[in-house]
């Protein structure tokens, strides 16, 4: 798992449930959508009809072949843009939604949000040392770091 999902060996996975992300959420001004991903083929994608019709469901999707990661996503609908909708697809202000890799913070509460951080068996000492500090730093207990069996400093 974590070289399929973490490019180097100082790779980290926090722990939390969907219940803490949605009341964390629920906190926020933001519109929110959680849903798991559904896993499709493609080549058949399900018919759109009155019952599922939404903007974000599209954003649930992925290919067949992710199936085995079994995905939770979470979309936040931009009051912005959906206000606009209709001058965006005009070709007015589309300069204003061009970049899909803009985006922004959302405020939430890490110490009611993380379980436990993961630390991957491959990484080295120090990332300990990194990890342990950034969670003293903002008031998280160092102790929320948990080791594989697998680590090869046990």
């Amino acid at each position: 798992m974590w070289k399929l999902y973490s490019l180097t060996n100082e790779g980290i996975a926090l722990k939390t449930t969907i219940g803490k992300l949605r009341d964390e959420l629920k906190k926020t001004d933001e519109d929110f959508k959680i849903g798991r991903i559904e896993y499709i083929d493609h080549k058949r994608v399900p018919p759109v009809t009155n019952n599922n019709l939404s903007l974000a469901k599209p954003i649930f999707y992925k290919i067949k072949a992710f199936e085995h990661e079994r995905e939770l996503r979470v979309a936040f609908i931009d009051k912005k843009i959906l206000q606009n909708a209709t001058t965006m697809y005009e070709g007015e202000n589309i300069e204003e939604y061009k970049n899909p890799l803009s985006g922004r913070s959302i405020p939430i509460d890490l110490t009611n949000l993380i379980d436990a951080i993961h630390i991957s068996p491959l990484a080295p000492e120090w990332v300990e040392i990194v990890v342990k500090s950034l969670l003293k730093k903002y008031g998280l207990d160092p102790k929320l770091v948990i080791y594989s069996s697998m680590t090869k400093w046990d």
